[in-house]
């Protein structure tokens, strides 16, 4: 079997370092240098989805600050301290239920494509840039004709580059799916009487991990029917929230059976018999 390659970037807005904690590090002494490091976990990180940890076989091993130094490889151990602890002071990073530490908004820094989907799109992009100078070329050779073919051969070139154009729009459109943020995080909220945010880092990262695995907004709603029914109340009502419900468990809490769905304990069978018996619906011979 052929192995795929798969391709990985960066993927910085033009507002990136204009942002209140990207600024915040550049203003620190080794500031520079911080960015960087952030930059190098993000692509360090790509075979795990953001999450700062190896996978050994079935042993899950979180990085350490010597495997942070050493995916760094060229900034020193107190350096990489200092930067890992203003990460977290800044939410760029968090710690997950099972202790590891995974980027914040993760899916928003990097981007990746398989190698034959890149190697197809550079393959029409040159087919397309091929066609434009043959245009072009057919143009200068011709000038001595009359106008009205250089017109011809001028509109054909517009066309090929307003085709390469929208092609292009088309495709970084396609890249950029939206996730309902606003609509899960409210749902949560009406359902538990909170107020938590739509726009916090750590919601938005618990959400994508989710949704990069194939899980649909009617999902999430689902999983926040089920716990709400159970744990609303409750001493586990603590637990209703986004890092918990939307947790590496969410696949449990979706086939779930509803606590109102459940078929009733034995004890509770037995108390209902001795009450019908009780009542006089139920006789004893």
């Amino acid at each position: 079997m052929n192995s795929e390659k798969k391709f990985y970037w960066i993927k910085l807005k033009t507002d990136f370092f204009s942002r209140k904690d990207i600024d915040f590090l550049l203003s620190q002494k080794n500031g520079a240098e911080y960015v960087v490091i952030y930059q190098i976990l993000c692509l360090s990180t790509a075979n795990s989805n953001g999450e700062l940890k190896s996978t050994i076989g079935e042993i899950i091993v979180p990085f350490d600050i010597d495997k942070v130094v050493r995916e760094c490889k060229y900034y020193d151990i107190d350096t990489v301290r200092v930067a890992m602890s203003l990460y977290r002071k800044l939410g760029l990073i968090y710690e997950q239920d099972d202790g590891t530490l995974k980027i914040s908004n993760y899916q928003e820094m990097v981007g990746s494509e398989a190698g034959n989907a890149n190697a197809q799109r550079q393959k029409r992009f040159r087919e397309r840039q091929k066609q434009l100078k043959l245009a072009v070329t057919n143009s200068n050779d011709n000038s001595n004709t009359n106008n009205n073919e250089e017109i011809d051969n001028r509109e054909k070139s517009k066309d090929i580059i307003e085709e390469e154009n929208q092609i292009i729009e088309y495709e970084i459109e396609e890249e950029e799916p939206k996730v309902p943020y606003k609509e899960i995080i409210e749902y949560l909220n009406s359902k538990t009487n909170k107020n938590y945010k739509p726009s916090s880092n750590k919601n938005r990262s618990v959400i994508d991990a989710r949704f990069n695995e194939g899980y649909t907004l009617e999902d999430f709603k689902r999983v926040i029917d089920i716990k709400t029914e159970e744990w609303l109340n409750t001493d586990f009502e603590q637990f209703l929230r986004p890092e918990t419900l939307f947790s590496n468990k969410f696949d449990g809490y979706l086939n779930q059976v509803p606590k109102s769905e459940r078929t009733p304990k034995r004890k509770d069978k037995v108390l209902s018999t001795l009450e019908a018996i009780y009542n006089g619906s139920i006789r004893i011979e």
